[in-house]
């Protein structure tokens, strides 16, 4: 048994690489403003939809760039730490 904290830290940062410009460059396929001839209601009602979908894709992507730059901060933490832990390891021996 180990006694060593091991990270990995270059799949960690590969994935939150992929995670993050795939959250950065995705785009919607529904288009923002469905136009017309036809003035039914359903149409300003698909609209709003869109604008609403718009706004929520939008909030996703800023919380999950969040979320990822509180990862890559929880990861040096922990890398730190295991640093830290090692050094103490090595002068208490």
């Amino acid at each position: 048994m180990s006694t060593e904290i091991k990270i990995e830290q270059n799949p960690i940062k590969q994935a939150i690489s992929a995670l993050e410009g795939a959250a950065q460059n995705f785009e919607s396929a529904f288009p923002e403003k469905i136009e017309g001839e036809n003035q039914l209601d359903l149409l300003g009602q698909l609209n709003q939809l869109n604008h609403a979908y718009s706004s929520l894709i939008n909030s996703y992507q800023l919380l999950l760039l969040h979320h990822l730059r509180t990862t890559e901060g929880s990861v040096e933490s922990l890398i730190e730490t295991d640093l830290i832990l090692a050094d103490y390891m090595t002068f208490n021996k």
